[in-house]
């Protein structure tokens, strides 16, 4: 009768837990031994492995409008001047940044950077919590280049926005000074009336398009102010930390820890394997 704690194998034999203790007996020491050889490897590679310092900061993308200011008491559509997704994939190219921008995340003791490392640099990442905003995180070796470099990016991000947003604020303009033309022209054509004929008529138009043309210009200023209210802001301060984020000191020895029994269990599954199949 098999042994109820025994298990069959697809080759006919059985190994019994009594017989999987005996293997672990009788291997410590190799298991051990790997174990520690794999710790060590994961602390060779913490000491050899640059020290990264993390700097975060949370970016709301500039808002605009797209109204085009024609009714009274229209509601103005309003909305970020671009997608999160577009900001964050605009980042993910390496033209993106100019030579002003890399300097400033450069190190003393570092070479020159080139525009492709500036993808490693720099890590966006969609705010799932707030409408419109941006996890912007940079990694350095030093705390300071870290927040530096931080700070050139969101300016950069700044002044792109700033950009997107300047075509709209001058149709705005351009609009209000045809209303403000429109304005003036209509109160010079009631100035020239003379008979009573003309003001019961004409007067009346002119005034009702002087009232139209005074609650548009107010929309295209409110819309204007609105604009420059909300341009690319910063909403927390920078958070850099003091210690690093890499390299993962804990992870890093519990994954060489891990790996190093595995392989010596491994080594002592095989090495039992080639005995017992010797004659």
């Amino acid at each position: 009768m098999n042994n109820s704690h025994s298990v069959q194998t697809p080759i006919g034999n059985e190994f019994s837990l009594s017989d999987i203790i005996t293997f672990f007996r009788n291997n410590i020491i190799v298991i051990f031994s790997c174990g520690a050889i794999g710790l060590l490897v994961g602390a060779v590679h913490i000491w050899t492995t640059p020290r990264q310092y993390e700097t975060v900061g949370l970016i709301k993308n500039a808002l605009t409008t797209s109204s085009t200011n024609a009714r009274k008491d229209s509601s103005t559509p309003q909305a970020a001047v671009e997608d999160t997704s577009l900001t964050i994939a605009r980042l993910q190219i390496p033209t993106t940044y100019p030579e002003a921008v890399i300097k400033q995340c450069e190190a003393e003791n570092e070479g020159a950077l080139n525009r492709e490392a500036m993808l490693n640099i720099v890590r966006p990442t969609v705010n799932r919590l707030t409408a419109g905003a941006i996890d912007l995180r940079v990694r350095r070796q030093d705390p300071t280049v870290a927040q530096r470099c931080a700070e050139a990016v969101f300016e950069m991000v700044r002044q792109q926005q700033t950009a997107l947003n300047a075509p709209v604020i001058k149709s705005l303009e351009e609009q209000r000074a045809n209303t403000v033309a429109r304005m003036d022209s209509n109160q010079d054509m009631i100035k020239k009336m003379d008979s009573a004929q003309e003001k019961s008529v004409v007067y009346l138009i002119a005034r009702d398009d002087i009232y139209a043309q005074r609650d548009r210009l107010n929309s295209i200023e409110n819309d204007i102010a609105f604009i420059n209210r909300n341009p690319t802001t910063l909403l927390a301060p920078w958070y850099t930390s003091n210690t690093p984020v890499l390299p993962k000191v804990r992870i890093t020895l519990l994954a060489g820890l891990l790996a190093g029994l595995l392989v010596g269990v491994l080594y002592a599954l095989i090495r039992q394997i080639v005995r017992a199949g010797r004659p």
